[in-house]
């Protein structure tokens, strides 16, 4: 049966914007769509302690923790739709609430589920809503209005947010007895979509052996790429990996080093990076504990006084400690986006920095970063790692020219060949649809290189030696 008071809301709402854009998450009797994590103790079954106002027989009851901002979290199955108006202030959030207390306050936090953790305030909070109440003991229907809507430096893009987070009588400094206890009814907001987002996962960027997308542009300390793995384990049975020491001599708190993308880095991969729909990751081999590990997404061109340049920023999560000498595959977490003004498709460069804050000159093993896809020159979208295809080279150890045999099916395009720093050392476009080429390498420095045919349908890579 409807509800009294959800009725009179409906109205109201109906007022400011078409019904469509609007429904009821739960109502604890026959309508929900929500699925919720409270830190206290939620009863979805309750009876409704008075029938004045709200006439349904049953809601919901929830018992808050001592936590200052005691946390029920609640998640649709999908992603919510058309929050501008709430933004605007043109449309109002309403719940009805039976309170211990008048005056207390009540927030509601706007979220994304998959950039929000305990220590990232305020990555992924799109907005925030506050209400208080007016009554002691009695039914009423609260209206949030708007606290911050935006958030500044959130980095939530509102067609990422699932999530409602309420925090009944937060930062509360009386006796936590007095506000323990609350019923909630007929929770009314925008309309979610269950439709699922189109997920681009994130890809091996670099690995030091076959796979070389970042390319590497300035360093403060000493790389050395591509060594021996000294310890070889199930987290990284790879030979090769590359160290870095931080430059103890020049005292740089900030010492780090910058790759460049080979291409531009995929607007859709970084979409979903910086939403949390996909993931950064590292393997690292730490000789001290307690390693901190920064990794920033930058616009080169925007670099200059702290925040400019700089556009989102991820960290491992310091409560959960390194192992010492042995390998160990980081997930990188979004931590905050200094430079709101960056978009996606400015993203141009990386930083990498090791325990960042300090000048000590700690050494580091690293090894297989993945992260979003990254679009060559050739305009090839890597997805899902190399092309299908084989590619094969004669004479290897070459002196002078080198042939080059590939499948015609891939119609490779442009050939490129990298140090194994990275770099590019020579790039040659061909005729496409072919199956034999050549590159003369006589004036090429001798050393092992990465060559790499690049066509439509993706990427091949075969490692040479260049000998004189």
């Amino acid at each position: 049966m409807k509800k009294t008071l959800l009725l009179s809301a409906l109205l109201c709402l109906f007022c400011l914007s078409p019904a469509r854009s609007q429904m009821v998450w739960d109502n604890f009797d026959s309508t929900g769509v929500a699925l919720y994590q409270p830190d206290g103790q939620l009863d979805q079954n309750a009876d409704n302690p008075s029938l004045v106002l709200n006439t349904s027989a049953k809601c919901a009851r929830y018992t808050r923790t001592d936590l200052t901002y005691d946390q029920l979290r609640i998640t649709i199955p999908g992603t919510v739709l058309d929050l501008t108006p709430y933004g605007q202030r043109m449309r109002v959030l309403k719940m009805n609430v039976f309170s211990p207390k008048a005056g207390v306050t009540v927030l509601l936090s706007i979220e994304n589920s998959h950039l929000v953790n305990t220590t990232n305030w305020p990555m992924g909070r799109y907005m925030q809503l506050r209400a208080n109440t007016t009554k002691t003991n009695a039914w009423e229907q609260i209206v949030f209005r708007n606290d911050v809507a935006p958030i500044p430096a959130s980095g939530t893009n509102p067609s990422f947010v699932d999530r409602m987070t309420i925090m009944f009588a937060p930062s509360y400094t009386g006796a936590m007895s007095e506000v323990r206890n609350w019923y909630f009814d007929d929770l009314l907001f925008s309309e979610y979509s269950p439709v699922p987002r189109t997920i681009e996962p994130e890809v091996m960027l670099q690995n030091f052996e076959d796979i070389n997308y970042l390319l590497l542009n300035s360093s403060d300390g000493a790389l050395e790429w591509a060594i021996q793995n000294p310890q070889p384990d199930t987290v990284n049975p790879t030979p090769k990996c590359t160290g870095y020491t931080r430059n103890a001599t020049g005292q740089i708190m900030y010492d780090g080093f910058m790759f460049l993308p080979d291409g531009v880095f995929s607007r859709l991969g970084v979409l979903n990076l910086r939403n949390g729909y996909s993931k950064l990751k590292m393997k690292v081999f730490s000789y001290e504990p307690a390693l901190s590990v920064v990794v920033t997404f930058i616009n080169r061109a925007s670099i200059g006084i702290w925040p400019q340049g700089r556009a989102i920023i991820y960290r491992n999560n310091s409560s959960v400690s390194i192992p010492v000498m042995q390998w160990t595959e980081l997930v990188l977490e979004p931590s905050e986006v200094p430079d709101g003004s960056i978009a996606d498709s400015a993203i141009d460069a990386i930083t990498v920095q090791f325990n960042q804050g300090n000048s000590r000159a700690t050494h580091v093993l690293f090894d297989e970063i993945r992260g979003p896809g990254i679009l060559t020159p050739a305009g090839i979208q890597n997805l899902t790692g190399p092309a299908k295809g084989s590619l094969s080279v004669s004479p290897n150890p070459v002196t002078d020219k080198l042939n080059i045999y590939a499948d015609a099916d891939i119609r490779i395009n442009t050939l490129q060949l990298t140090d194994m720093q990275g770099r590019i050392v020579r790039t040659q476009s061909v005729e496409a649809g072919l199956s034999n080429y050549s590159m003369n390498l006589a004036e090429i420095p001798a050393g092992v290189y990465v060559l790499r045919g690049m066509g439509k349908a993706g990427v091949l890579q075969q490692k040479i030696s260049v000998t004189h």
